[in-house]
């Protein structure tokens, strides 16, 4: 089966009342922190800013998204030189756009 003929699509049952509320949390905090953005071939790179607590609430993220949205990658970069923060979301050409609407929509 290709993935034309069995589209990504996310379940949103996935998660419990409660695990919805701390991801969609977790979800806006890395939204207002955003402070760049690379497109990449499959997906988006997003440039964290560095506050307290930002790599729990990614990983609180990660752990929502991996329950309901389960064809997405995920890499984390933290450069200690920079104390940059990086946090990729890949996926297909498909899911690209999925991301662009989740990550980049008012």
């Amino acid at each position: 089966m290709t993935n034309e003929e069995n589209p990504p699509v996310c379940d949103l049952l996935a998660l419990s009342p409660a695990q919805r509320e701390r991801y969609e949390q977790a979800k806006r905090r890395i939204k207002n922190a955003i402070q760049e953005i690379e497109a990449l071939p499959t997906g988006y790179a997003f440039r964290l800013s560095d506050e307290p607590g930002m790599i729990v609430s990614v990983a609180e993220f990660i752990e929502g998204e991996r329950r309901c949205c389960p064809f997405y990658a995920f890499h984390l970069e933290i450069t200690p030189s920079t104390e940059e923060t990086w946090l990729c979301v890949t996926g297909t050409e498909e899911t690209k756009d999925l991301i662009r609407e989740a990550f980049l929509a008012a």
